[in-house]
């Protein structure tokens, strides 16, 4: 699923200025953070990627709208060959279903 969603999107260049900023011991990005929210039956993938969506359009907007976690689901499963419809998404889809050819990897 991730090689193909790497494929989506080009590398590019950091831009010109990144030498020049000081790093930091840390960073709060509490403040650009959505509220927290109810995972349910979405797979944590869907979960963290909208947020982190949220998280990002927030940091360089200064807003977001709230993004459903569902849909993510569904995207995912579009690019994987297994998508239903939104229900089989809000229900996490078949969760022991792995691509052939797809490798488990271990946490």
């Amino acid at each position: 699923m991730f090689r193909h969603v790497a494929t989506l999107f080009r590398r590019q260049p950091l831009p010109a200025c990144v030498p020049a900023v000081e790093p930091k011991d840390a960073v709060d990005l509490r403040k650009y953070a959505t509220p927290i929210g109810d995972q349910g039956n979405v797979a944590i993938v869907a979960f963290a990627w909208t947020h982190a969506t949220e998280l990002v359009t927030n940091i360089k907007t200064g807003s977001s709208p709230r993004l459903s976690p569902s849909f993510t689901m569904l995207q995912f499963q579009r690019m994987q060959g297994d998508a239903k419809d939104y229900k089989y998404a809000y229900a996490g889809g078949d969760r022991n279903h792995r691509r052939p050819g797809s490798r488990e990897v271990a946490h």
